[in-house]
């Protein structure tokens, strides 16, 4: 995959700038997946956290269980740092496609602006092994840019997941003033 590590001067500037200046931004996408507490969660490209601390927050309270998920160990770090005090996560620095673990477990996936970064040609294989990782029935959350040569079309994302056996209940496109026009979408596991 193409995402690589990001150096500390990235590491400060992402920081900040999500886990402090957006943070609300960040807790009405995890309000939207509507988590009960006793789900067990993916965090897909969790970055530092993100979305990752809102998520933590819901299923301490029910007994659930996230799996925060980065290619970049530096990320992964990270998270871990910033979710210490919670029991119920895991934390997985690696591809995917190649993680033999947790096959038919999760009820919910997040992914938050990063599929886009996938390089074009890997995508399905991606989205494919996160299907893997679904329970019948799981849904997935995703939010991404739809700007051109930064983000990808509502199609495109509706077609890698419709090819995966996920179907499409709820979506929309808004537009936002710090991050530009977005897709939000939610997909169900069918089989």
């Amino acid at each position: 995959m193409s995402i690589t590590e990001p150096g500390k001067t990235s590491v400060r500037v992402h920081e900040f700038f999500w886990l402090k200046l957006m943070k609300g931004y960040y807790r009405r996408f995890v309000d939207s997946f509507g988590l009960k507490g006793e789900e067990m969660v993916l965090d897909f490209g969790c970055g530092p956290g993100s979305s990752s601390r809102f998520i933590a927050q819901i299923l301490e309270k029910g007994g659930g269980e996230l799996t925060c998920f980065d290619l970049s160990k530096t990320w992964i770090e990270r998270v871990r740092k910033h979710l210490s005090r919670f029991s119920n996560v895991e934390y997985y620095a690696e591809d995917i496609r190649k993680w033999d673990e947790k096959d038919n477990y999760f009820d919910a996936v997040a992914i938050h602006f990063m599929l886009h970064d996938i390089n074009k040609s890997e995508r399905h294989e991606v989205v494919r092994a996160l299907a893997e990782k679904m329970k019948t029935g799981a849904r997935l959350f995703i939010r991404e840019p739809t700007k051109e040569g930064h983000g990808m079309s509502p199609e495109e994302i509706r077609e890698l997941m419709s090819k995966n056996g996920l179907e499409e209940t709820d979506s929309k496109t808004i537009k936002s003033l710090m991050m530009g026009v977005m897709y939000t979408g939610i997909f169900s596991k069918t089989d």
